[in-house]
């Protein structure tokens, strides 16, 4: 994985998140937090069966990352994220790493 891919790819997702991300939540997200993303904006629930944010705005892609590991040394895997093994989004791995370097509040709002 490249840095490119994965600004490529957290963008891709965050677009998502403002279509889906509720709106009131997205406003008062606060990315000094130390929590995901997924756990302060909830999903707009525009369907019968109510889909987790994480699915609608990422699907089955999620990144294995741990603290102070390189970009290079990332594995890309095909299932859902999963912070107790480690699997995160795109999204939440590039604020981690570049959290300058994306502004998040204007392309959330």
């Amino acid at each position: 994985m490249t840095k490119e891919q994965l600004k490529r790819d957290s963008e891709q997702e965050l677009s998502w998140m403002k279509y889906y991300g509720y709106r009131e939540d997205r406003q008062k997200f606060n990315i000094k937090l130390n929590t995901s993303i997924y756990d302060q904006v909830r999903s707009i629930g525009y369907a019968k069966v109510n889909t987790p944010l994480d699915l609608r705005c990422n699907g089955y892609l999620s990144i294995k990352y741990k603290e102070g590991m390189r970009i290079e040394d990332m594995e890309v895997f095909d299932s859902r994220r999963d912070p107790s093994k480690n699997l995160f989004t795109p999204l939440e791995v590039f604020m981690k790493l570049y959290p300058d370097e994306i502004d998040i509040y204007s392309n959330l709002n």
